[in-house]
C-alpha cells in the first residue's frame, strides 16, 4: 500500500545515508509539505494545477485539510480557483470526531458537546475512504499529528 510505502522508502533511505529531511518520518506525494503553516491553500492548489502537473501521470492529490467546513460560498470560491488552475484532482479533509458516548461530529472538536468527554477519537479521509487516525500505522500516525489544517 502508497500510504505505508512513503515511510519504507524514508526509512530505507535514512538508513542507507541518503539525505532525507530532518524532523519528519516518511515521504509524501504533495507538491508541499503538509506540516508547513506557511503554504496557503490556493498555494496547494497552484502547485497541484496545470503550471506543475499537466505533463505527469502519476497522479497527486492536493489534499486540503481544513479545520472546519466552510460556506457553500466558500466551497464554491474554492471549486472556481481550482478550475482557473487547472486543479483537477483535490480532496477536501476535515477530521470527523467520534466521542465514546456516541456523539459524531464532522467537525474536529477538542471536547465533546454532549458529555464533556476529551478522549476523543478523530476520523480523516486517506486513500478516499474516512478513516480512524489511531488506525494508522505508528508512522502515519506521526505524520498525520504534524499535518497543518488551515
Amino acid at each position: 500500500m502508497a500510504e505505508s510505502l512513503g515511510i519504507k522508502n524514508y526509512n530505507w533511505d535514512k538508513k542507507d545515508g541518503y539525505w532525507v529531511p530532518e524532523g519528519r518520518n516518511c515521504f509524501t506525494s504533495y507538491f508541499f509539505l503538509p506540516d508547513d503553516e506557511e503554504v496557503s491553500i490556493f498555494e496547494k492548489m497552484e502547485l497541484h494545477g496545470k503550471k506543475f502537473v499537466e505533463n505527469l501521470d502519476g497522479g497527486s492529490a492536493c489534499h486540503l485539510n481544513l479545520k472546519e467546513h466552510l460556506s457553500f460560498n466558500q466551497y464554491r470560491h474554492l471549486l472556481d480557483k481550482a478550475g482557473e488552475m487547472g486543479t483537477n484532482y483535490f480532496t477536501f479533509n476535515v477530521k470527523n470526531t467520534e466521542c465514546s458516548c456516541g456523539f459524531i461530529s464532522k467537525s474536529t472538536l477538542d471536547k465533546c458537546p454532549h458529555c464533556g468527554n476529551t478522549d476523543l477519537t478523530y476520523w480523516t479521509r486517506i486513500i478516499g475512504y474516512l478513516v480512524k487516525t489511531k488506525s494508522f500505522s505508528e508512522g502515519r500516525q506521526i505524520e498525520e499529528s504534524k499535518r497543518v489544517y488551515n
